[in-house]
Order: structure tokens, then C-alpha cells, then sequence
């Protein structure tokens, strides 16, 4: 058995350190990945368009801003979302040409975007990310969700959890 001695003996034994440390390396991810999935935004009234359908409309939806993130998006999208949708760069969003070039069956389209918060000698120490929706028919940019979130990785679950409610309902 080694012993440990600072400031007092303490037996160390390398075997039950050892099992907390492969433990905890199981555990990390878990937790890492419990973004919770009903987080929502109260105010999506105030940025979905009024003429959205989402029975009817395909919805583009920009890659997601954070790269790393985009299959958890695709993930939750298909599992949440009850309306078609396609995820796609944004300049396909806003082109008028290529394979989108439907308008009428692709109106809308959710572009993401992400802010530095504060950088401090070039480190980046947060990022906050919001969407919005874009109006392919009329060349329209509607109001960003713009909020502060602990979720800036993951905007697009209270982002979509909005539209989600907001046409629960209807």
C-alpha cells in the first residue's frame, strides 16, 4: 500500500482509485449530454411568421451553427418536430436556385448564428447562439431569438420547443 504524506498519512490504494477514476470517465458523458429537451421560449409569437404552416411548409434549417452539434439536432428534430424539414447550408436558404428553388414549398428557412461574449487574450470564454427564421418568398430576416441562454450549444432545443408549442394548439 503507498502512503501519501503532505501535511498527514493517508493510505492510498491504487486499485479504488483507479475504479473512481474509470467510473467517473463512464459517468462524464451522461451527464455532458443532459441538455434537458423541454426548455422552451415563451415568446415565439413574437418571431415565428404568422403565415408559417408547419403541416404544410418544408422547413430548411440551416446546419447547425455549432458543427459539432448538427446530429444532435438532426436527433432531436426528427424525434420532436412534427413537420418535414431538411437541413441544409445556408446558402442554400438563401438561393433562389438549385435544388430549394421551390419557394412555395420550401417558404421558410431558420438560419443560426453565434456571438463571441467575451474573449480574453484571444481565448474565447463563451458563445451564445440564437436562430431565426428567414422568409424565402419575400427576402425577409425576422427577429433573432437573441436571449441569454445556458444552452448556447444546444440553442436549437428551446429555438424548436418554441415553434413546437406555439403551434400545439392549432
Amino acid at each position: 500500500m503507498l502512503s501519501f504524506s503532505f501535511y498527514f498519512h493517508v493510505p492510498i490504494n491504487p486499485g479504488l482509485k483507479m475504479k473512481k477514476f474509470c467510473l467517473f470517465c463512464l459517468v462524464l458523458p451522461f451527464f455532458y449530454s443532459c441538455v434537458p429537451t423541454n426548455v422552451s421560449y415563451p415568446d415565439g409569437a413574437d418571431w415565428i411568421p404568422e403565415n408559417f404552416n408547419p403541416q404544410k411548409d418544408i422547413l430548411l434549417v440551416e446546419t447547425y451553427v455549432f458543427r459539432h452539434r448538427n446530429h444532435s439536432m438532426i436527433k432531436f428534430l426528427t424525434k420532436y418536430y412534427k413537420g418535414k424539414f431538411e437541413v441544409v447550408d445556408r446558402s442554400e436558404i438563401l438561393s433562389t436556385g438549385g435544388k430549394y428553388a421551390d419557394i412555395e414549398k420550401y417558404p421558410f428557412g431558420i438560419l443560426w448564428e453565434k456571438d463571441l461574449i467575451s474573449k480574453k487574450n484571444g481565448t474565447i470564454l463563451e458563445v451564445d447562439g440564437y436562430g431565426h427564421f428567414y422568409d424565402r418568398i419575400n427576402q425577409k430576416e425576422y427577429p433573432t431569438t437573441k436571449k441569454d441562454t445556458y444552452y448556447a450549444s444546444s440553442i436549437y432545443i428551446p429555438f424548436m420547443n418554441a415553434i413546437i408549442n406555439h403551434f400545439k394548439n392549432k
